[in-house]
Protein backbone atom coordinates (compact mmCIF):
# COMPACT_ATOMS: atom_id res chain seq x y z
CA UNK A 1 0.00 0.00 0.00
CA UNK A 2 1.11 3.28 -0.68
CA UNK A 3 -0.49 5.78 2.07
CA UNK A 4 -0.72 9.47 3.53
CA UNK A 5 -1.25 8.87 7.01
CA UNK A 6 -1.56 10.79 10.49
CA UNK A 7 0.15 9.24 13.62
CA UNK A 8 0.47 12.79 15.36
CA UNK A 9 2.60 13.94 12.24
CA UNK A 10 1.89 12.86 8.66
CA UNK A 11 3.50 10.56 7.15
CA UNK A 12 4.18 9.56 3.75
CA UNK A 13 3.83 5.24 3.79
CA UNK A 14 4.75 2.80 1.38
CA UNK A 15 4.49 -1.13 2.32
CA UNK A 16 4.54 -4.00 0.17
CA UNK A 17 4.24 -7.63 1.34
CA UNK A 18 4.00 -6.31 4.89
CA UNK A 19 7.37 -4.87 5.00
CA UNK A 20 7.60 -0.96 5.18
CA UNK A 21 9.50 0.53 2.56
CA UNK A 22 9.28 4.17 3.42
CA UNK A 23 7.68 6.09 6.17
CA UNK A 24 8.56 9.78 6.08
CA UNK A 25 7.80 12.08 8.74
CA UNK A 26 7.72 16.21 8.05
CA UNK A 27 6.68 17.39 11.04
CA UNK A 28 3.44 17.81 12.95
CA UNK A 29 0.07 19.40 11.49
CA UNK A 30 -1.47 22.25 13.15
CA UNK A 31 -4.66 21.18 14.93
CA UNK A 32 -7.38 22.73 14.34
CA UNK A 33 -6.03 24.42 10.80
CA UNK A 34 -5.64 23.76 7.51
CA UNK A 35 -2.38 21.71 6.54
CA UNK A 36 -1.39 21.05 3.16
CA UNK A 37 1.08 18.11 2.17
CA UNK A 38 2.20 16.65 -0.55
CA UNK A 39 3.62 13.00 -0.99
CA UNK A 40 5.50 11.35 -3.75
CA UNK A 41 7.05 8.04 -4.65
CA UNK A 42 8.97 6.12 -7.43
CA UNK A 43 11.03 3.72 -6.84
CA UNK A 44 14.02 3.83 -4.73
CA UNK A 45 12.91 7.89 -4.54
CA UNK A 46 9.93 8.74 -1.77
CA UNK A 47 9.09 12.46 -0.34
CA UNK A 48 7.10 14.24 1.83
CA UNK A 49 6.23 17.94 1.99
CA UNK A 50 4.02 19.61 5.25
CA UNK A 51 3.37 23.09 5.31
CA UNK A 52 5.77 24.58 3.06
CA UNK A 53 8.54 22.31 4.90
CA UNK A 54 11.40 21.60 2.70
CA UNK A 55 10.67 17.95 1.60
CA UNK A 56 12.00 14.76 3.59
CA UNK A 57 13.21 12.23 1.09
CA UNK A 58 13.63 8.46 1.70
CA UNK A 59 15.90 7.00 -1.67
CA UNK A 60 16.69 3.61 0.63
CA UNK A 61 13.28 1.67 -0.17
CA UNK A 62 12.70 -1.41 -2.06
CA UNK A 63 13.54 -2.60 -5.76
CA UNK A 64 9.82 -3.65 -5.32
CA UNK A 65 6.78 -1.47 -5.62
CA UNK A 66 3.52 -2.29 -4.47
CA UNK A 67 0.89 -3.08 -7.02
CA UNK A 68 -1.95 -0.52 -6.60
CA UNK A 69 -5.28 -1.53 -7.48
CA UNK A 70 -7.50 0.72 -5.80
CA UNK A 71 -7.72 4.34 -4.38
CA UNK A 72 -9.57 5.05 -0.72
CA UNK A 73 -9.71 8.66 0.70
CA UNK A 74 -10.87 9.27 4.37
CA UNK A 75 -9.82 5.94 5.43
CA UNK A 76 -8.57 2.77 4.79
CA UNK A 77 -9.48 -1.32 4.69
CA UNK A 78 -12.42 -0.42 3.18
CA UNK A 79 -13.83 2.13 5.78
CA UNK A 80 -13.62 -0.32 9.01
CA UNK A 81 -10.86 1.55 10.54
CA UNK A 82 -8.52 5.51 10.63
CA UNK A 83 -11.67 7.16 9.30
CA UNK A 84 -11.24 10.76 8.12
CA UNK A 85 -12.09 12.94 10.65
CA UNK A 86 -11.85 16.34 8.99
CA UNK A 87 -12.43 18.04 5.67
CA UNK A 88 -10.52 17.27 2.12
CA UNK A 89 -10.85 20.98 0.57
CA UNK A 90 -8.37 19.81 -2.31
CA UNK A 91 -6.96 16.19 -3.63
CA UNK A 92 -4.61 16.40 -6.83
CA UNK A 93 -3.15 13.03 -8.33
CA UNK A 94 0.11 13.02 -10.61
CA UNK A 95 1.03 10.21 -13.05
CA UNK A 96 4.59 11.30 -12.58
CA UNK A 97 6.92 11.55 -9.32
CA UNK A 98 7.47 15.38 -9.05
CA UNK A 99 10.13 17.36 -7.93
CA UNK A 100 10.92 18.08 -4.26
CA UNK A 101 10.49 21.78 -5.54
CA UNK A 102 7.17 21.11 -7.32
CA UNK A 103 6.03 18.95 -3.92
CA UNK A 104 7.18 22.05 -1.35
CA UNK A 105 5.32 24.67 -3.74
CA UNK A 106 2.41 22.58 -3.55
CA UNK A 107 2.26 22.72 0.16
CA UNK A 108 2.88 26.61 -0.20
CA UNK A 109 -0.20 27.60 -2.20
Amino acid sequence: RIGLVNYSAYQGYVETGNTTQANLDNGTPTVGGVNKVAFAFKKDDFAVSLNSATPINDTSGSTTMPTVDRMMIGSRSGGAYDVLKSTIRHLSYYPKRLSNAQLQGLTQQ
